[in-house]
């Protein structure tokens, strides 16, 4: 998922696509798609939520979902997509920490020798990558960034009631993060889209795909 979004988006930024303008398009077409799903699933039995679990999946979106990908994608802007990627994938090593933490999860020999393989392996990667360009600290931070707040990001979300259509909460989830990082360019004037009719193709692309 993120290796195709990485795609598209270096194409994106080619354009002279900024990264807000990016996520806002990419999580609005989003929101229309699941909308329309779940509007064709009308006549289903729906589980209706209460206020604050509406609210929790809006939060889930305009701040977790939004910061994730606005680290993500900032990051792609200052490394290559293949060490962006391999930082931003120590996520699950994290969901596992901070579960452990929470006491979802007993932690065993077992899931710490699955720690130290990936963290192993992460770093053999990267040395070995080294040739396909230069890490950035701030390309970095922005990657770990993103892992982080998906990690944290999934464990919030885990806890939404299975029982809550699941394209509901996608559309509430990506409609909500459109308006915060259409907010966020606005208030920024950092909104720029594609400097070509290509750039509107790849947007649409991430935001049917990805």
């Amino acid at each position: 998922m993120f290796g195709i979004a990485a795609v598209f988006a270096k194409e994106a930024f080619a354009t002279g696509v900024s990264v807000p303008a990016l996520l806002a398009t990419r999580f609005g077409i989003a929101a229309v798609l699941f909308w329309l799903v779940a509007a064709g699933q009308s006549r289903r039995r729906r589980y209706r939520p209460s206020r604050r679990l509406l609210l929790r999946c809006v939060a889930l979106g305009a701040i977790g979902y939004a910061l994730q990908a606005a680290c993500y994608f900032t990051a792609l802007t200052k490394m290559n997509a293949s060490s962006v990627g391999q930082l931003l994938y120590v996520y699950p090593a994290l969901v596992l920490l901070i579960a452990v933490g929470l006491r979802r999860e007993s932690f065993d020999a077992a899931k710490l020798v699955a720690l130290v393989t990936s963290a192993v392996g992460l770093t053999v990667l990267l040395r070995a990558g080294g040739s396909v360009g230069a890490i950035t600290t701030t390309g970095a931070l922005l990657a770990l960034g993103g892992a982080g707040t998906y990690a944290v990001y999934i464990t919030i979300a885990h806890t939404i009631p299975a029982e809550l259509d699941v394209f509901v909460l996608s559309a509430l989830v990506c409609g909500s993060a459109a308006v915060s990082t259409l907010t966020f360019g606005l208030m920024t004037g950092s909104l720029r889209g594609p400097d070509n009719v290509a750039g509107w193709g790849w947007l649409t692309l991430l935001g049917v795909l990805w």
